[in-house]
């Protein structure tokens, strides 16, 4: 779990002082992130190893927020998203 930046915002109304800092990055946000994996490593013959990494990634946010201003309301502020890695590694 991640809290958001002090200068994270979705947007900035016409009214309001423009702050010295702000950004709507969402990798800055508040977010939830889950990411398992497991990793496979075989001794090979002379020190050598093979190696097999999966990976699920799961990150989630606030997609639509109480502070959405004009255009943003009921759009999708905050993308899931969802990855698969695989990493296959030999070393020698």
């Amino acid at each position: 779990m991640q809290s958001a930046v002090d200068f994270y915002d979705f947007a900035i109304a016409d009214n309001e002082a423009l702050p010295r800092y702000a950004t709507a990055d969402n990798r800055l946000g508040e977010m939830t992130t889950l990411a398992p994996a497991v990793k496979f490593i075989r001794k090979l013959k002379n020190e050598r190893d093979l190696s097999l990494l999966l990976q699920y990634y799961q990150q989630t946010g606030d997609s639509s927020p109480s502070e959405a201003v004009g255009t943003q309301v009921g759009q999708d502020l905050f993308p899931d998203v969802t990855a698969f890695a695989v990493q296959v590694n030999y070393s020698f």
